[in-house]
């Protein structure tokens, strides 16, 4: 949730405001579906759909939870999050199948808000046009954004296979993560929320170790990546723009 609010955070204060068309940037489709990729909704708040991203987060968080709910017991604890414990009652064949059906739901609305998500900035650069400015920006905004959510900063910048590949490796992360704490869940207390560390035996602590340094060591490469592309770019930049006025210079002495 602390890493929702901070992308929140760093879009609302890159977004340029309505007001003042000729202030507004040209939208990168990668990027906008990344952002969508990693939370419901939140391309369509690059592009400025306000309303549409509050349609699209609201709708997939409460399929979501209506569906894990049918099968097992939610329950919010300030300091641990949102806790999902196995059902205290038995699962009925009706319950099953609804939650199997907002759950394919969920991933099928999912996949249309990326679709949104790009076409909306595919929309907006069509029609905006020439009033559109070219998207330059601090490359710590990229290498912010690439460190909370890995390959973002790649897709904004147009690196879309690069982007990928990171999404498709912070995917294997979350699903080692999930391993892990299936497989402790089961082999210490089932019935407990946390486990001490002092309780974990030696291999379970290398474990838990290892996936917290690699998956780190991962965020800081694909920040690292993510600046050091857009630095390149905003020199290249520079010097298409040093080229330009320099032969604007020479017309004019002529």
């Amino acid at each position: 949730m602390k890493r929702f609010f901070l992308v929140l955070i760093l879009l609302l204060s890159f977004i340029s405001p309505k007001t003042d068309e000729n202030s507004m940037h040209r939208k990168n489709p990668f990027f906008s579906g990344s952002l969508s990729w990693y939370y419901p909704g939140l391309g369509q708040l690059y592009n400025g759909k306000i309303l549409k991203s509050g349609l699209f987060f609201s709708i997939e968080l409460a399929t979501s939870y209506i569906a894990i709910n049918m099968v097992s017991d939610l329950s919010l604890k300030m300091e641990e999050g949102i806790i999902v414990n196995p059902h205290s009652t038995e699962i009925t064949r009706n319950q099953r199948n609804w939650a199997i059906g907002l759950a394919t739901f969920t991933a099928l609305l999912h996949i249309y808000n990326i679709y949104d998500a790009i076409n909306d900035s595919i929309k907006l650069n069509l029609t905006e046009g020439k009033q559109l400015k070219e998207e330059h920006v601090n490359s710590i905004f990229p290498a912010l954004s690439s460190f909370i959510m890995p390959g973002s900063g790649q897709m904004f910048n147009g690196k879309f296979k690069k982007g990928s590949e990171l999404i498709f490796y912070q995917l294997l992360f979350k699903l080692w993560k999930i391993y892990i704490d299936y497989d402790f869940r089961n082999r210490y207390d089932p019935d407990i929320n946390a486990i001490n560390w002092h309780d974990l035996n030696d291999n379970d602590q290398i474990t838990l170790l290892s996936y917290y340094t690699m998956h780190l060591l991962f965020r800081f490469y694909s920040a690292y990546d993510a600046y050091t592309i857009n630095e390149k770019k905003l020199q290249l930049s520079l010097v298409q723009n040093s080229r330009k006025n320099s032969l604007l210079a020479f017309g004019i002495r002529f």
